[in-house]
């Protein structure tokens, strides 16, 4: 890749781990920048963490909340889809998904994670390939019907 700081990765183009909440996906990672998804599973939340630098989020399905703890308080960013919101370095953070459908989250850090992503490939099982192709060309065949119908529901307008 000649440029990675414009890196775009799609979901079935990752590796994919799982976790007890959902799975995370990578797509791209190394000294200067990694980016890839977080599906959360229905009213799921990962453990309160931090990272080194920035994280950039955007919301793609579904609807997470971002808590974000501050000295002496909690904020909470509400994100549905479309929406974005940057997590300042170091500063511990709650990913949740509180909704009864997965959540899709991108996300990207501009900076070293290296070390973050090398114990999440050592700590989670890697999901086979093929299950993760054969689940995104379920989702996409699904998504086209709906496109489709949605086409004809408002054809007339």
């Amino acid at each position: 890749m000649d440029n990675p700081k414009k890196i775009i990765c799609r979901p079935e183009e990752c590796e994919v781990y799982k976790l007890p909440q959902g799975r995370i996906f990578i797509g791209y990672s190394d000294k200067t920048l990694s980016a890839g998804y977080l599906e959360l599973n229905p009213h799921q939340e990962l453990p309160k963490h931090k990272r080194p630098v920035d994280e950039e989020l955007i919301q793609i399905e579904g609807t997470s909340i971002v808590r974000i703890f501050r000295s002496h308080s909690v904020g909470e960013v509400i994100l549905p889809p479309a929406h974005t919101t940057i997590v300042p370095a170091n500063r511990p953070h709650i990913h949740a998904n509180r909704t009864d459908k997965k959540s899709l989250t991108y996300w990207r850090f501009d900076g070293d994670i290296t070390e973050i992503i090398n114990r999440i490939r050592e700590s989670y099982p890697k999901i086979d390939d093929f299950e993760n192709q054969e689940y995104f060309q379920r989702k996409k065949k699904h998504y086209k019907s709906y496109k489709k119908g949605f086409r004809r529901k408002y054809k007339k307008l």
